[in-house]
Formats: structure tokens, sequence, C-alpha cells
């Protein structure tokens, strides 16, 4: 047998976007023409959708792509998340492509950076070696940065643009290998400070088949077309004034103007708002159609005769571009982003009002403009396989030495040195058994456990542990500690105590898993990190463990990111392994800070010090939901001592426009008595009960101050941090 035959050749193509379950754009039409391409040269496709389905069934669109030769998985048919709940849709779509794909075996893993799904998968890749055998390849089509500036909207929620944004940076930065369609998007996040692989880049065409044929394309004068999602990045506004500044005698030329794509949002509202608005005083027809499908909305152009027009302020490397052209529709785009890459200069035009409409004047005197088109589908189809051919051989390379490297790995875990670990004074004194229980079922030879003890608290009995298997040298220290003192002095006192190299911080009244400590010794052995925590498990406060279970909240951290810290709690975790030297190294933890906020402050320190961390995506540990009374502390002193940290590093203005527009803004609900009293808001914290969010959100609405939320994502986009850069 030839070594080529014994290659492995299964590939999985993950996305929130393909074309026929849901209306969607160019990255759901790259991952079908990709998964097409790829499963009709011999390779063995499964494409996991993480998007929803709208049209039909899942059932259905597995029959269907089946008849493809690709084997269609929809995400929640194999990960189910009722009874789950996640902070956001962006971190159960990760959790839940992380959960699939690392039971099953695949050569090569391809993602697209939107929406960050392969968020997970490269956290565990880079923290615990999971993936060593696959290789992670992340597409960049429409970041969620990107889009906010092409859009020229700001984001409606801070908090989630700072997850997404930097989820999505992490993908691309922690990616085997990135892909852009167009030099053009490599370009834009290179000028933008986002971190690339090094040497692991490729600029690859979208595969696209013409695989039907076209008659020779007529166009009939007067008949124009706007083509693609109807939008202000998309140039609808500038096509829509260039229309209406044409002079008279040009305007009075045009028989139908046809606005061909999927309604978006711009300055005005709704598409078909701006365009009713804009066009009240027209003199030709128009028509908007929204609700066609790629293959449907080509065919009305070639049945309406029309000249096609692309005139996006922004673009990567528009599908609409690739379609028109490959079949002759006649096409003129603007000189903007990735279109002139598709398109021959002459077929371009400026992306402004001026330049649409001396397109527009040029097509209306000379009727059919020439297509002249750069873009070689089967050309583009070639590359994308001897690509992929080339990461399946990289991919055997890497089995050959997986054994000898995972040996390597065992070895550095067995040397890993003693653990102290550190659990403030807490009443639930079944929660630290069950962790200690749970630290002495791992592989450590030492371990040592110091409690704090409040006199008014009653005392841990651990008498169980007294006589222990002298397999684990254990000892467990009580000490006591005034009542007033906080848990962050709490934890600095036994700290101070512990004698190992390591240290684990165990939050009052959580539970970790057997496997725990022994996951955070593997990510410190396999990645060399100072720091390492794992995703929690969140359980509300409610009686009886049927509704305990159906109020599972997954937390899943973020590596450090000050920017992230600055607007919430989402990086790393109260519960994590730390090198002493580099815990005293950023300064032990804030004894000024609200009770149970010590570990998110701390942690924003984490990332203005060169500080290698780990998380691992994985939900080891289980604790107790805020309960409301927790959240009657304001955010706001924290918050002040988080944005301290970024003074150095700014100018006075800076420093006064972050501290005046972000303390307020993200303090203001939560200081409102009137909302933190009202009896749904404490049952839904307590609770766990979510069919309230929209009254919590409608209060809200209604408390903000008008622009808040702008004025804090516009400040996102142009501050960064440096030392968040990954």
């Amino acid at each position: 047998m030839r070594q080529s035959d014994k290659i492995s050749k299964k590939i999985c193509v993950v996305s929130p976007e393909v074309i026929g379950p849901h209306q969607n754009g160019g990255v759901g039409t790259h991952t079908y023409w990709l998964s097409r391409v790829l499963a009709d040269n011999g390779f063995d496709v499964v494409l996991l959708y993480t998007g929803i389905i709208s049209f039909n069934s899942s059932m259905h669109w597995q029959m269907h792509y089946a008849e493809l030769g690709i084997e269609f998985v929809f995400v929640d048919d194999v990960v189910p998340h009722t009874g789950l709940k996640f902070e956001n849709n962006v971190f159960r779509k990760s959790y839940a492509a992380y959960h699939y794909l690392r039971s099953h075996d695949f050569d090569i893993i391809h993602f697209q950076e939107m929406e960050a799904n392969a968020h997970a998968c490269l956290q565990a890749k880079d923290s615990l070696g999971e993936f060593s055998q696959t290789r992670l390849v992340v597409t960049v089509h429409s970041n969620f940065e990107w889009l906010a500036d092409a859009m020229s909207l700001s984001p409606p929620d801070p908090l989630v643009t700072s997850l997404r944004s930097w989820m999505e940076r992490y993908c691309v930065a922690k990616a085997d290998w990135v892909v852009s369609p167009s030099r053009h998007m490599l370009k834009w996040i290179r000028q933008h400070d986002w971190s690339l692989p090094k040497g692991r880049t490729r600029v690859l065409p979208y595969c696209y088949v013409v695989d039907k044929t076209y008659p020779h394309q007529n166009t009939e004068t007067g008949h124009l077309a706007l083509f693609g999602r109807l939008e202000t990045r998309k140039g609808l506004l500038l096509f829509l004034n260039a229309l209406r500044s044409l002079p008279a005698v040009h305007a009075e030329k045009i028989q139908h103007v046809y606005f061909v794509g999927k309604v978006g949002e711009t300055e005005f509202g709704p598409a078909p708002a701006a365009i009713s608005k804009l066009l009240r005083s027209a003199r030709f027809n128009y028509s908007v159609v929204s609700e066609l499908h790629s293959e449907e909305a080509l065919q009305f152009l070639i049945d309406k005769k029309a000249t096609v027009f692309l005139p996006s302020t922004v673009d990567n490397y528009p599908y609409t571009a690739i379609e028109c052209s490959s079949i002759g529709i006649p096409v003129l785009g603007s000189d903007s982003g990735g279109i002139p890459e598709i398109l021959h200069q002459s077929n371009c035009f400026e992306p402004s009002v001026a330049g649409i409409r001396r397109a527009i004047v040029s097509v209306l005197e000379h009727d059919r403009p020439r297509l002249r088109s750069k873009y070689d589908p089967e050309k583009a189809n070639r590359t994308w396989l001897e690509f992929n051919k080339s990461l399946l051989g990289d991919s055997v390379r890497g089995k050959v030495h997986s054994g000898k490297k995972a040996a390597q790995r065992q070895n550095q875990v067995e040397r890993i040195p003693n653990v102290s670990v550190c659990i403030p004074a807490t009443a639930s004194s079944e929660n630290t058994k069950k962790s200690i229980r749970s630290l002495l079922s791992g592989n450590l030879a030492n371990l040592e456990i110091l409690i704090a003890e409040e006199s008014t608290e009653v005392k841990v009995d651990l008498s169980e542990f007294e006589n222990w298997d002298d397999d684990v040298k254990l000892a467990v220290t009580r000490v006591p500690v005034e009542d007033s003192l906080s848990p962050a002095t709490q934890k600095n006192i036994l700290a101070e105590l512990a004698k190992s190299k390591y240290l684990a911080f165990i939050d009052p009244g959580a539970c970790v898993s057997p496997e725990w400590l022994e996951c955070c010794i593997r990510a410190i052995a396999h990645s060399g990190a100072e720091i390492v925590a794992t995703g929690e498990t969140e359980i509300a406060n409610s009686a009886g463990s049927d509704a305990q279970k159906a109020m599972q909240f997954k937390r899943c951290p973020l590596n450090p990111s000050l920017e992230v810290s600055v607007v919430g709690d989402h990086v790393g975790s109260r519960n994590f392994l730390v090198q002493s030297r580099i815990f005293w190294k950023v300064g032990g933890f804030n004894a000024q800070c609200a009770p149970g906020q010590e570990s998110w402050e701390f942690w924003a320190r984490v990332s203005t010090h060169n500080v290698k961390a780990a998380i691992i995506p994985r939900h080891l540990v289980v604790c107790q939901r805020n309960a409301p009374q927790q959240l009657t502390h304001s955010f706001y002193q924290t918050r002040a001592m988080i944005l301290d940290l970024l003074r150095k590093e700014m100018t006075d203005w800076q420093w006064r426009a972050i501290r005046n527009t972000m303390l307020p803004a993200k303090d203001a609900w939560i200081r409102h008595r009137r909302v933190l009293n009202k009896p749904w808001f404490k049952k839904m914290m307590s609770a766990g009960i979510e069919d309230e969010v929209e009254e919590f959100v409608d209060s809200f609405d209604k408390l903000k101050q008008t622009g808040i939320r702008q004025q804090i994502s516009a400040i996102g986009r142009w501050f960064r941090f440096p030392s968040s850069k990954l």
C-alpha cells in the first residue's frame, strides 16, 4: 500500500452559518462550498453547525447534506443545553463545539473566527495539549471589531462586545493556521495589533463551483440591482444617495432598481425603512427582495437582466462578486476591501456618492459593462485542496512523535512540586471535606492543606483524614483568624504560612472534582503556565436536587485580559493553582476589595504582569451562584482599582474619559435600590429564573444614561491595553 493511501482524510468544518438551515451570509456560503469541494475530492467531511435552524428540521438537513456526501451534525442534537445556562451564547457554542470535537478524531478542523466557536478547543490545546494530532485552522471573515467599524454603529452591549472581541482575537492568535480569503483582511488584522501565528498564515480565495450551465447574460437598459446584505457596510446608504443625486436626464432612464439581499441595519433603522425614506421622491420603481437563497437570488438577477452594483464601503471577499463574475452577470464593485482582488480595476469604482453616481451614469449611457474578473473558481478550489493535503502530511508527522511527547509530559507531571491548598473560613464544612477527598485522590505525594477558622464558625470535622493512606503525606493546619478579616486577608495569611512552591486557592463553599488538581498540574507541565484555572459549574440557591439540576450555570473564564476585566468578572476564577513566587510578584489579594471580588481584581493584575496563564475549558469546580445579598456590594470600588492599573499607560484626558464613562455606566443599575429590591430581581438572581430577564433589561434601559452603552463601546474600539495583547 502506498504511503498516501495510509493517510486519514477526516475533516470537520465548524460554522455558525451554512446554506440551508437559516438565511446565511458569506460565512455560510464559504463553509458550504468548502465542504462540497472537500467531499467531492475524497475527504470524509463532517459539517458541525452551531447556528440556529429556522427552516425545516435538523433531520431534513442531515438527509440533504448526506446526498452531497457530507455528514451534517447540528450541535444542539449532540450536546443538549437544556438545564444548562451560560453567560452568553458565544460561550455556549464554543463549549458545545469542544464537547463534541474532543470525543471525535479529526485530522483537520476548520473554524470561522466569527463568534469564536474555536475558543474552548484552542484553550484546551494550549493548556492540556488536546488536539495535538489535529490541525486547527481558523478562517477570518468578519470579526466583531471589524464589523463595528465598518457599520459605523456602536454594538448594543459593552460586555458582549468585550468578550466576543477578545475571544475572536484569541482564536486567531492561537490557531495552528490562519486563512484569509483576501490580503485586505490580513492587512487589517496586522494594522489593528492582532497576533497571528508566525509563518502560518495563508491567503486562499473562497471556494466556488459553477455546477450548472448559465446562458450568456444580457442586460436591459435601466435595470439596476444592489446585491448583498442591505446594510451600511455594504454601501446601501451611499447607493441610495447616489440615486437621489442623479440628474433628471439620467434618472429618467432608470426602469427599476432591485435591492436583493438579507435585511440589515442602518442609521435610519432596518434597510426597508432607509430605502423608503431616501427614495420617497424617486421617479422610478424599486423593490426589496430579501427572502431568496443564493441560487434563487442569482436566477432572479438573470431573469431581470439587471446590472449588479456592489458599493461596499468595507468588505472582505464578497461571494456576491464571486458568484456574479463566475456565471457572467455584469457586475461593478467598489474598490474597497478585497473586492479589487476579485474584479478588475475597470469594473471598480470609488465607494462614494460621486463615484457610484459616475458608475450608474456610465451604465445608463453605455448599457452593458464589460465583465473582467481576477477570480478563477477552479484555481481557488485547487488551492484549498492542496492546502488541506499539506496539513494532512503535517498531521501524520505529528502523530509519529505524539507518543514520545505524551510520555515526556507524564514525567513532568510526576515531578511537579508539592502543593499547599488554602481554604478561607466557611460554613460549608461538607464541601470543604469533599474538596479534600478529591485532592487526596490525585497523584501528589505531599499535600499541605491550610484552613482558616473564625471563632464564630463551626469548625470543620477533619477526623477522617487523621490516619490517611501513607501514600499521600497529608498535613492539615487549622489557622485561627479574626472574625472581621476579609476573605482576601485570610487567603494572604494562609499563603504566607504555606511551605510549597505551588498554592491552590479554593473558595469557601466550592467543591473541586477529583481531576481538578491533576488537570491543573498537567496544564503546568504541558504549557509552562505559572497560574492555571478551570471552568466552574454554579448551582443556584434552590430547594431540592431536581431544582438544582435544572439551574446549572456554566462559567467559562477567559485568559487574562485587562480590557475584559474592566467591564466585568469574566477572567480567571476564584479557584486556581499558582506558583507562590508569582502570587507574591502580582501582589497577593487586595484586602480593599469587597468580599467575593478579590479574585476578579487579582486576575486583572495578572494581565498587567508578564505571567504565563492557562485556562482549562472543563467545568471541574462546583460552587454556589452569588446570592442576591452579595450583589448589594457596589462594584464601583473594585472596578476603580482595576481602572487604576491603566493609569500609567494613559494621558490625563484618556484617564478621565475612561473613569467618567465606565464607572457610572456599569455601576448604575446595581446601585439602584429600586431595582435591587424588586421581588422578581431577587428571585431571578437567587433561583436562576431567567424568564424575568426581559423585564430586568427593560428596567435597565429606563435607568441608563442616554448613549452610555455606545460611549463605552466606542472607547473599547480605540483603546487597547498593551499587556492584553496575545
